[in-house]
């Protein structure tokens, strides 16, 4: 597994970092970078092989981590220790009117892609299972969602999203401040600058 961001330069301290819930402190998370110069066929971004979430702390990533890109794919392994009511996986966005997220638990009986754009785009699935890992995946180009779990096509979701606006980027957390953060772990998360096909999601 990595940690790296591209096209940072690696003499650069890294702009991953953890946040308390509670406390305007911020750890560096991540200190290493890999060159500029050094390219990865698969469009593989970024990657984390593990995460453990103990409710009060949360990811921050880059504000122009999408800038340079014109479609994602966000693909992760996720097993909720508690199933907090509307806590995100992740959640890409500008503010609290234009993000797109994913919840493992939001109304009984449904875990949650939404994508809060111009106009939302509300897909829900089953619950995900507690102690148990559940892959998902996320992509969008092409003005086309798809969602996945556990290699399954759930829906594909057509909405109009500008990248740019991306800016405010967490892991474990919602752009809304009073939302519960997820706790529970999350490993293998990866973030690609293109959409992974339905059998690059399978294996």
């Amino acid at each position: 597994f990595c940690e790296f961001l591209l096209p940072y330069k690696s003499d650069k301290e890294c702009p991953v970092s953890w946040r308390s819930a509670y406390s305007d402190s911020i750890t560096p998370y991540v200190k290493s970078f890999l060159d500029t110069t050094i390219k990865t066929d698969s469009g593989l971004i970024w990657c984390k092989e593990y995460f453990m979430f103990d409710g009060e702390k949360y990811l921050i990533l880059p504000n122009d981590l999408w800038q340079a890109y014109s479609e994602f794919t966000i693909s992760c392994h996720v097993n909720p220790a508690e199933l907090r009511q509307y806590a995100r996986i992740f959640d890409f966005g500008f503010d609290e009117n234009y993000a797109v997220y994913f919840t493992p638990y939001a109304w009984e009986g449904s875990s949650m892609f939404h994508a809060n754009l111009e106009q939302s785009y509300i897909v829900g699935t089953e619950v995900l299972a507690l102690s148990h890992f559940t892959h998902m995946a996320l992509s969008w180009s092409h003005d086309f969602f798809h969602l996945y779990i556990d290699g399954t096509l759930k829906k594909k979701v057509k909405a109009t999203l500008d990248m740019k606006r991306l800016i405010c980027n967490y892991i474990g957390k919602s752009q809304f401040k009073e939302k519960l953060l997820f706790k529970g772990e999350i490993k293998d998360f990866r973030l690609y600058s293109r959409e992974l096909n339905y059998f690059e999601i399978q294996s």
